[in-house]
């Protein structure tokens, strides 16, 4: 299993789409130090993905980098998603999650739990290591296969699920009444979390879910963007179009960093609270 953070993956595929040529190791070192080793990790998860394949000290372009980047620009997640399957790693990461349902995995501060799982991944004969979990939940965060929850448990869970906007709006209301919001809003958060937790979707899914709803529920809800301190922050990673990111001139940033507890946007307005409406 070759530990690749997907930032540095989409560097790579960035210089190759951008040369529609072969890119070499040092030409890939202008942005930051590749060494051999790291240089033939990545070349042989492009080769697993058929994007790429390693010819010596070059990564020459194959069938299918085309369109891995024509989805990146769209922001196409289940295509993305398919191709990233191909590497037998992720597959085996989200069969072993989808069968998990959930899975806690110990902080950077918790090195002897760390340990601990590693060695019971390999007594269950799974065919991962802790390295593997703590790589691919940010891979299958990215594109809307996990829900990582900080607000509630910590843990991470199978989030690739598709509920009908019927069932999604049931369980809406479930936990909007669970929560007991005594002035009527609740933090779209912590509202998210019970939500994503248990209907088995990522936080991207459940966006693209309550948008609708508000969308097609005239009055459905009130909102407010007052901000109130959230129990702790919980990171969202969004994947931006390829294009978008190069616009930024000092660095590009492929995925954009923000927190649950930032809202949503609707009619480009960021929501926190809602406040649901009688049916």
């Amino acid at each position: 299993m070759d530990p690749v953070l997907l930032p540095r993956l989409f560097d790579v595929l960035d210089q190759l789409a951008e040369k529609s040529a072969p890119v070499s190791r040092k030409s890939l070192n202008i942005k930051k130090p590749l060494t051999e080793k790291r240089f033939t990790r990545i070349g042989r998860v492009l080769e697993s993905l058929q994007v790429a394949r390693i010819d010596g000290e070059l990564l020459v372009p194959d069938a299918d980098l085309d369109t891995l980047v024509a989805y990146w620009e769209d922001v196409n997640l289940e295509g993305i998603n398919t191709i990233f399957r191909r590497y037998i790693h992720y597959e085996t990461f989200l069969h072993y999650l989808k069968t998990k349902e959930s899975i806690y995995v110990p902080p950077c501060t918790a090195p002897e739990e760390r340990q601990q799982m590693g060695m019971r991944l390999r007594q269950e004969n799974t065919g991962l290591t802790f390295v593997a979990i703590d790589t691919f939940k940010w891979w299958g965060l990215v594109v809307g296969q996990v829900y990582l929850s900080h607000i509630g448990d910590r843990k991470i869970y199978w989030g690739a699920e598709k509920p009908s906007l019927d069932i999604f709006e049931k369980s809406v209301r479930l936990h909007y009444r669970e929560i007991q919001p005594l002035d009527g809003f609740a933090n779209i958060g912590r509202l998210a979390d019970l939500v994503c937790r248990e209907l088995k979707i990522s936080f991207i899914r459940f966006e693209e879910l309550f948008i609708q709803l508000c969308q097609q529920r005239q009055g459905y809800m009130t909102s407010t963007s007052l901000v109130r301190a959230p129990s702790s922050k919980s990171p969202v990673q969004t994947l931006l179009p390829r294009s978008q990111a190069k616009r930024n001139e000092k660095q590009n940033e492929w995925i954009k960093k923000r927190f649950m507890e930032d809202g949503i946007l609707i009619n480009g307005q960021s929501i926190k609270m809602v406040k649901l409406q009688p049916v």
